[in-house]
C-alpha cells in the first residue's frame, strides 16, 4: 500500500507525481462501454445504432475485451441518456467521461475531487475499475476517500450514497464520472 495512505496527515494527500495531467490527445473519449463477452461487435452496432440520428460522426472503438470507447460531438451524459433510452441488450454498463486524463494516482485524485467539488453529493462513495493497466483501483479509490474526508466535502457511506464517483481506466485513459448509484448498469428485461 502507498506511503500515503499509511499517514493521517493532510500533506501526505499531496501525492508527488513527476506527470503533467493537461498531456492527453486531442481527441478525449466521451464514454466507455462494457458489453456482454463475446457480444462487442453487436453491442458496437445497438451504441452505433441509438447515437447516428444525434451524432452522424460518432466513433466507436472495439477493444477486443467487451469494451467499447465512444468519441461523439454530444455530452458524456447525452449519451448515456440516448443509449439508456435505446435499451440495448448488449451493453453492461456505459460509463459517460465527464473527465479524462492519463492513468496517474495523483492526476485521477485531483480530477476526481474538482469534480466533486462542482457536481458531488454526501454522503458518496468511489467505485474504480481497470483494464489493461497495473494502477491499483483499491488505492484510487482510498485516496479519492481520503481527500474528500479530510477536506469536508462529504462523508464516505456505500449504503445510503446519494452519488457515485465512478473511475474507468482502460490502458493509458483514466476517464472519472459521477453519477446517482446504479447509474450506469443496464438491467436486462426479463431477469431469468
Amino acid at each position: 500500500m502507498s506511503n500515503f495512505l499509511n499517514n493521517s496527515t493532510y500533506t501526505d494527500l499531496q501525492i508527488k507525481d513527476e506527470v503533467d495531467c493537461r498531456k492527453f490527445p486531442k481527441e478525449k473519449p466521451k464514454a466507455f462501454a462494457t458489453t456482454i463477452e463475446g457480444k462487442e461487435e453487436k453491442g458496437l452496432e445497438e451504441i452505433e445504432n441509438s447515437l447516428l440520428p444525434y451524432d452522424p460522426y460518432v466513433k466507436i472503438v472495439k477493444t477486443g475485451i467487451s469494451f467499447l470507447i465512444i468519441y461523439s460531438k454530444l455530452s458524456p451524459l447525452e449519451i448515456l441518456g440516448i443509449v439508456k433510452s435505446y435499451r440495448p441488450s448488449r451493453i453492461r454498463s456505459i460509463v459517460p467521461l465527464e473527465e479524462v486524463t492519463i492513468p496517474s494516482l495523483n492526476c485521477i485524485v485531483e480530477r476526481a475531487v474538482s469534480l466533486f467539488k462542482a457536481k458531488g453529493k454526501s454522503p458518496t462513495y468511489c467505485r474504480c475499475r481497470k483494464r489493461l493497466n497495473n494502477i491499483s483501483c483499491r488505492e484510487v479509490e482510498m485516496a479519492i476517500g481520503t481527500r474528500i474526508t479530510l477536506e469536508g466535502l462529504a462523508l464516505i457511506n456505500f449504503k445510503s450514497a446519494l452519488s457515485v464517483i465512478y473511475v474507468e481506466i482502460y490502458n493509458s485513459i483514466a476517464g472519472i464520472t459521477i453519477l446517482p448509484p446504479n447509474s450506469i448498469k443496464f438491467h436486462k428485461v426479463n431477469n431469468y
